[in-house]
């Protein structure tokens, strides 16, 4: 599984943990009153890690806050372990009677599972931090797991599980084609826990009839999301749903949900604060840059946008036609032309004697003869041409090179110009001849690109946006 390296990373920090208990340096005795924090979105696989690294350990001991207030979760935790724990009325009397049980004669590893910093009561990690002080001889290794970290940090040891990016997903799945791979990436938003649930001998299309089926565990997370975020989900579903497709502007989504403007900032605020929703620049039609809202994930783009109410009568394969026809068109593009962007940049020194200027936007959209290329930069005698098919409908051949080199002959000396062509789908054959035969052409594929550390960004996937995308590089 994925996530299995994590429970292996868990006993590597156990043992800096204990190693720094021993150390004769004074500077590092402070992780004493300190647990270690691990952070992360449902399905990252929190509690996956948790359960292997307890498996791992001689003695373990789990709780959990979920769905669970503070003043409950006492008694039930002393319930969990009544040969621990003895009618514990207070933090106080739980970590006492954990110290009589342990003494210092046993090592323990203790976990404590959806540990919400925003509403924690204070007399838990007050205790917590006064028992693992009493504990210096380093015989108990503490774990709290929450979705997200707390706001001020004081000192906590804060480890995150983090999303696969592309290039990680093209190592894990090899045995898929490189656009399954990125409609994986899609689907899952590089969630460990999530990647866990794809079956590596299925087809892509086999694994979605059987990932986006309802009551499926691959969209309980999505579900577990919204129905613990808020106390009335029905007030943000028109809110999600707009963003989710399409609609960023709060003038926009005001209208579409039906919310006075400060009503609707009220909401989009707390979903911003629950980590849903990001904002990013925006586009107006009348040229001026306002505030956008987008949704945070991939994944629950998809469970809001197509599962979170279901079309009547919709089959599974419809479906999964409607979510890989939206990754097609509304993902793939914005995202392949940022890795095209990072190749050129990698590769910049044998392309073109001057350093690019992507943050020129008079750079962009040039057009020359019937071709519109995406980027054109001149220094001198010298330029660079960057021409970016992004859809799937075309496989680009020989007279796509002809237009090309047509539309650039006017403009420029062929031997001094750079020609970068880049495809999302697959070059013909006989076009891999052109390279051989002129240096200055570069053809590059997504299959060619998929190695970085890449992660979808929704508020860049739009082809209008996409040179602040380059900027940035």
């Amino acid at each position: 599984m994925i996530s299995r390296d994590y429970a292996k990373m868990l006993g590597k920090y156990e043992w800096q943990y204990k190693r720094a208990g021993k150390a004769e340096d004074p500077g590092s005795s402070w992780r004493i009153t300190w647990p270690l924090v691990v952070t992360g979105p449902p399905g990252t696989g929190k509690t996956i890690a948790m359960s292997q690294y307890l498996d791992s350990v001689k003695i373990g001991l789990y709780f959990s806050f979920r769905n669970v207030s503070y003043s409950l979760a006492l008694k039930i935790f002393t319930q969990r372990y009544p040969e621990v724990f003895n009618n514990c009325r207070t933090w106080d009397d739980f970590f006492i009677q954990l110290d009589e049980k342990l003494g210092f004669r046993y090592y323990a590893s203790i976990v404590f599972e959806d540990v919400d910093f925003e509403r924690m009561d204070p007399g838990f990690i007050k205790n917590l931090r006064a028992f693992l002080k009493r504990h210096q001889s380093r015989n108990v290794f503490v774990i709290l797991t929450s979705r997200k970290p707390p706001e001020e940090n004081d000192g906590y040891i804060i480890i995150g599980l983090n999303r696969l990016t592309a290039g990680e997903i093209t190592k894990t799945f090899a045995g898929f084609g490189e656009l399954d791979r990125l409609r994986i990436q899609a689907m899952t938003d590089g969630v460990p826990g999530l990647l866990d649930m794809i079956d590596h001998d299925m087809t892509l299309r086999e694994n979605m009839l059987r990932l986006y089926s309802e009551g499926s565990r691959f969209l309980r997370p999505a579900e577990e999301i919204i129905r613990e975020a808020f106390r009335t989900p029905e007030s943000y579903t028109s809110l999600l749903y707009g963003m989710a497709t399409g609609i960023h502007k709060l003038t926009d989504l005001a209208e579409y949900s039906g919310y006075a403007p400060n009503k609707c900032d009220k909401y989009l605020r707390s979903l911003i604060d629950e980590g849903l929703v990001v904002t990013g620049n925006l586009n107006s039609e009348d040229g001026r840059t306002r505030r956008g809202y987008y949704l945070e994930s991939s994944y629950m783009t998809f469970y809001i946008r197509y599962c979170m109410n279901r079309k009547y009568g919709q089959t599974g394969a419809e479906l999964c036609d409607d979510i890989i026809s939206c990754i097609d068109k509304e993902f793939l593009p914005g995202f392949f032309r940022r890795l095209c962007g990072i190749w050129i940049e990698e590769h910049s020194d044998k392309l073109h004697p001057l350093p690019l200027r992507f943050k020129d936007e008079s750079n962009f959209n040039y057009t020359a003869g019937e071709v519109t290329f995406d980027y054109v930069q001149r220094d001198g005698e010298k330029m660079l041409f960057v021409k970016i098919w992004d859809d799937l409908d075309t496989t680009r051949g020989p007279k796509d090179w002809e237009k090309i080199q047509e539309a650039i002959l006017p403009v420029n000396k062929f031997y001094n110009s750079e020609i970068v062509l880049c495809s999302l789908r697959r070059f013909r054959e006989t076009m891999w001849d052109n390279p051989r035969a002129f240096r200055n052409l570069h053809l590059m594929e997504i299959r060619n690109m998929m190695t970085g550390d890449e992660w979808w960004d929704l508020r860049e996937q739009n082809q209008d946006t996409f040179y602040k995308t380059w900027a940035k590089l």
